[in-house]
């Protein structure tokens, strides 16, 4: 499984290189991308297209894993609660039958 892992690996990474080899003009095509907000406008610096494509991506990524570990913080809190409340009902139930003995053994006591 390991094998057929890095091979399918490596067959991606030749398919994004040959793709990358074959639009190597329009990657390395500079350009200057502008911004224009309600109250300010900014025109970055003049970046190739490949690097702007990089960027986005990583962006992207980056936006996902901290999505990706905020839900899984919240998953793990919803996990400590429900520990939490598991083992105070487990200890009340223990609680209640040594209740229900007590009682057994004063009403055996009785009669």
């Amino acid at each position: 499984m390991k094998n057929l892992k890095l091979i399918f690996f490596l067959l991606v990474l030749i398919l994004l290189a040959a793709l990358g080899h074959q639009n190597r003009d329009f990657l390395l095509t500079t350009q200057s991308m502008t911004f224009n907000f309600y109250f300010y406008s900014y025109t970055s610096p003049e970046m190739s297209i490949g690097l702007l494509f990089i960027t986005v991506f990583l962006s992207g990524t980056l936006v996902v894993l901290f999505l990706n570990l905020m839900t899984q913080f919240k998953k793990n809190m919803t996990i400590k609660n429900l520990t939490n409340n598991s083992k105070i009902q487990v200890e009340k139930i223990q609680q209640l039958e040594n209740e229900i003995k007590n009682l057994k053994a004063d009403d055996l006591t009785k009669s």
